[in-house]
């Protein structure tokens, strides 16, 4: 094995994840399922509006995108990506460099998931659309998975379970590519999966979201507090961004995170404007609110002093969060704070990434010295006459003996 100590890739990544799910599915799907095909027809009746989901969202939401990169381009990193598919849930993943894409991510994903709703109501009444947004750092505190895709492209070297350590930070490098300015290039062997209490945290606040509210974890929550400035400079003049409303629902335990420690239930409110040609389910909520009262929803700033407390309160998880990008964008209120790593995370990262090149190292001098080993036994010294018989010999005594 060559010996390749690089370990740039090892660097802090900050990712914001996009979840939409499907609410009714399992109704919609029991209560429509054959066993039999319909005549002159090509699949089961409950399918259609499932894949038409998974291929019309994904237009949409890279139409939107491309629309806004389009708009001011300037700054907006690699764009998202499918991330995984759980049954009727897709997720999304984006890297974060700057704090504005977190802005732009957001407004972006709740337009689509609102155009998409409209669309869908049209079609199927008793399905709906629901969506959990969080961020995860890496690759301290939540951790990076590479896998090779293909079983017939492991080799000997995967098997059993080795130097796990080695074996993963290897595929992370392939996965990667060359780390520059570029966006790097996937290896179409390699698969990322995400694990980690910030993963955890994300999936379980899951359960609390509906077709009105979007749940938000409580670090980005708190980045999205800072949306004020950006927005009124460039989110609703150059985007034609609308302005966000939050809710607070109080705080709810989460079963495994943080020792069941409550934790804020924060969200962006999904409602549409009390008018004609709403949705059955959207009346129902507003005349429910007519009677029992209107949620109190706040700007995205009123969030910040609460979200800011939590995350100071658990200095090990969560906490508040960082971008890895010396150079921050200017051009909104950007603090400096979102640009600072934890002396703490930078010497963990450093131990990893020591560990990594150590093990480089030791793993190509085994190499070296199996080949070594190898190369003797393969090309053995050449006998004489003389020695050939004094071994035959010597075999022959000890046999004897």
């Amino acid at each position: 094995m060559t010996e390749n100590t690089s370990s740039e890739f090892i660097r802090p990544r900050l990712r914001i994840f996009l979840s939409v799910d499907i609410v009714g599915s399992t109704a919609f799907k029991q209560s429509h399922s054959s066993s039999k095909f319909k005549p002159k027809e090509t699949q089961q009746t409950w399918l259609g509006p499932f894949s038409t989901f998974y291929h019309a969202f994904e237009g949409l939401f890279a139409k939107e995108w491309g629309k806004a990169v389009k708009k001011n381009g300037h700054e907006m990193g690699q764009s998202p990506f499918l991330w995984k598919i759980l049954g009727d849930e897709l997720i999304y993943c984006k890297e974060i460099s700057q704090l504005h894409q977190v802005f732009v991510c957001i407004h972006v994903w709740k337009k689509v998931i609102e155009e998409y709703r409209k669309k869908l109501h049209k079609k199927e009444k008793s399905l709906d659309l629901k969506s959990t947004l969080w961020v995860a750092g890496f690759p301290y505190l939540n951790a990076e998975m590479a896998f090779i895709s293909q079983v017939d492209e492991l080799s000997n070297e995967y098997e059993g379970e080795g130097n796990t350590f080695l074996k993963n930070l290897m595929h992370l490098k392939k996965y990667y590519g060359k780390e520059n300015d570029e966006p790097a290039v996937k290896s179409e062997k390699i698969i990322i999966d995400f694990i980690g209490p910030a993963m955890d945290t994300g999936f379980r606040l899951g359960k609390f979201a509906n077709n009105h509210k979007m749940i938000l974890s409580i670090d980005l929550a708190y980045m999205l507090s800072f949306e004020k400035g950006w927005y009124e400079k460039i989110g609703k003049d150059t985007y034609g961004f609308k302005k966000i409303k939050v809710g607070y629902d109080g705080r709810e335990t989460l079963k495994g995170v943080i020792n069941g420690k409550p934790y804020p239930l924060i969200w962006i409110n999904m409602l549409p404007p009390d008018g004609d040609g709403l949705h059955l389910e959207d009346q129902l909520r507003h005349q429910e609110y007519k009677l029992c009262g209107q949620p109190k929803l706040h700007v995205a700033h009123d969030i910040q002093d609460l979200s800011k407390t939590f995350l100071t309160l658990n200095n090990q998880y969560p906490i508040l969060p960082y971008i890895n990008n010396d150079q921050k964008c200017t051009d909104y209120e950007n603090p400096e704070s979102f640009y600072k790593i934890p002396p703490e995370h930078e010497e963990k990262i450093d131990y990893i990434k020591e560990e990594y090149r150590k093990q480089i190292k030791k793993d190509a001098q085994e190499q070296t010295s199996l080949k070594e080993k190898g190369d003797k036994n393969e090309n053995p010294p050449e006998q004489t006459p003389e020695s050939l018989a004094k071994t035959l010999t010597g075999n022959i005594f000890n046999k004897n003996t």
